[in-house]
């Protein structure tokens, strides 16, 4: 057996310990329930966490700009998407670019890109 297949034997067998161990009849309650504790404790570690592929928004920043920000180049980045990813309305979206960069979405997506075609 390679590496992978081994570490996924060792997890099976200790999730197989632990519901033995949970229905074994001479464990005494408060073993049963660390013994649950457990077997949930060892199923939440080994489920893939969702990992958000875009960088960390800094604190200071508007998760709406960051987001357009990280998706300038993205010849899709509409309003609309925008909106879309963020579960809320268009007008929405027009008016917190407006507040935080002064410019509407439209000028503020093509201010953003010729600022960096010139670097």
């Amino acid at each position: 057996m390679n590496g992978q297949a081994l570490k996924i034997f060792g997890i099976i067998q200790m999730l197989f310990s632990a519901v033995i161990f949970i229905f074994s009849s001479e464990s005494k309650p408060a073993l049963v329930i660390g013994g649950i504790l457990l077997l949930i404790g060892l199923i939440l570690f080994f489920i893939p966490q969702k990992k958000d592929k875009n960088e960390p928004v800094p604190s200071n920043e508007n998760p709406i700009i960051h987001y357009i920000n990280s998706n300038l180049m993205n010849d899709s980045i509409t309003i609309d998407s925008v909106a879309e990813h963020f579960k809320l309305s268009t007008n929405y979206i027009q008016e917190r670019v407006k507040t935080e960069t002064g410019l509407s979405y439209a000028d503020y997506i093509n201010q953003k890109r010729i600022d960096k075609a010139k670097d």
